[in-house]
C-alpha cells in the first residue's frame, strides 16, 4: 500500500489536494477576513459615481477612478473594493445597512465592467 512503487502517483496527487484546499480557502476566507479587519472603528463617506468612487474621511477626499481596483466583491451585508492587483491590505469596504439601490446598481455595473475588461 506504501512504499516508492506509489510515489510517482502519490507525491503529485497530494500535492494537487493542497493546492486546492490552499485556493478555496483563499477564494472564500480572504475577503471576509479583510472585512473584520476592516470593521474596526474608521467612519467615512462613500460616493459612487460611474466613472469611479470618492471617499470622504475626516478632511480628507480622495477620488479613486474604477481602474485603480482590481475587484469588486459584493457580499450580503458589505462590498469590498481591493485596490491594486495584489490585495495584501489595500481596500476599501462599505457596509451596505442602508444602502440605496441606485449606489448598490452602481456597483454592480462597475463589477461587470471590471470583470469584463480582465
Amino acid at each position: 500500500m506504501f512504499g516508492p512503487a506509489r510515489a510517482p502517483l502519490g507525491v503529485p496527487a497530494t500535492i494537487l489536494a493542497m493546492m486546492i484546499v490552499l485556493e478555496s480557502g483563499w477564494l472564500f476566507g480572504v475577503p471576509r477576513a479583510l472585512a473584520r479587519a476592516a470593521s474596526g472603528g474608521k467612519t467615512s463617506e462613500v460616493n459612487v459615481e460611474d466613472d469611479g468612487i470618492t471617499v470622504k474621511s475626516g478632511r480628507n477626499t480622495q477620488f479613486l477612478p474604477w481602474k485603480v481596483f482590481s475587484a469588486v466583491w459584493i457580499y450580503d451585508s458589505f462590498v469590498i473594493l481591493p485596490v491594486g492587483r495584489f490585495v495584501v491590505s489595500r481596500f476599501i469596504w462599505i457596509p451596505r445597512a442602508g444602502m440605496s439601490s441606485e449606489v448598490l446598481e452602481a456597483l454592480e455595473s462597475a463589477r461587470d465592467r471590471l470583470s469584463s475588461s480582465r
